[in-house]
């Protein structure tokens, strides 16, 4: 349906008009050849390469920020810290 199928299950005037002030000409709200080049254009970031490179940019931001607020409290303070909460796995 998000591809192949679009022209089943058009959006239409009336969706339009009613949702035209918050959504405008975007993907959400348009059918036909603007749909297509939109959804096109949207589709390079949807790649599974960019959400890999989301993801462990994501993580690497996540993990660097938990450690680093770890790495400030006193050694003498016996810190056990567990990585599941942050990767679901254990190490």
């Amino acid at each position: 349906m998000l591809k192949a199928n679009f022209e089943n299950f058009p959006k239409g005037f009336r969706f339009y008009t009613r949702l035209e002030d918050f959504l405008g000409d975007g993907i959400f709200n348009v059918d036909g050849e603007i749909w297509k080049i939109q959804r096109k254009s949207a589709s390079y970031e949807f790649s599974t390469r960019s959400l890999r490179n989301f993801v462990m940019q994501t993580a690497q931001v996540m993990f660097t920020s938990a450690y680093f607020d770890l790495s400030a409290q006193p050694a003498n303070d016996r810190l056990i810290v567990s990585s599941y909460i942050y990767t679901d796995c254990v190490v």
